[in-house]
């Protein structure tokens, strides 16, 4: 993957993904399609609106990423999808904890789309 993919992509996933995440949860379900699946620490949101319907529902976490660290690394797989995963803390319910994100996406235009996700906390041993 050359430097300009993979910085359009870090930017994606920093700067629309999470930055979306935290400022605008309602628009999140603009950056999946319909058929996006998302495994959010074991369950499963399938479509453009089940994950940012459920992290808004009473019964969802409170997550924050701002000013958090967040690391991303990607590759470009060969049927033109890219493969990423992005590392950092985020807060979770007020305790700060780590977690990590794969993401596979799809190129739309000049941006992307995640057209699967597995997000997983770590917990601090």
């Amino acid at each position: 993957m050359d430097y300009e993919t993979l910085q359009a992509v870090r930017f994606f996933i920093k700067d629309r993904y999470f930055h979306t995440l935290d400022n605008n949860l309602p628009n999140l379900g603009r950056l999946f399609r319909e058929s996006t699946v998302i495994t959010f620490d074991g369950g499963t949101f399938v479509g453009e609106d089940a994950l940012p319907d459920y992290l808004a529902s009473p019964t969802g976490p409170d997550l924050s990423y701002s000013d958090r660290t967040v690391t991303v690394d990607a590759h470009l797989l060969a049927d033109g999808t890219i493969l990423a995963l992005a590392r950092g803390r985020c807060k979770q319910n007020g305790e700060l904890q780590h977690f990590v994100q794969t993401f596979i996406l799809v190129q739309d235009g000049d941006s992307y789309y995640v057209a699967h996700g597995i997000y997983q906390d770590i917990a601090d041993e």
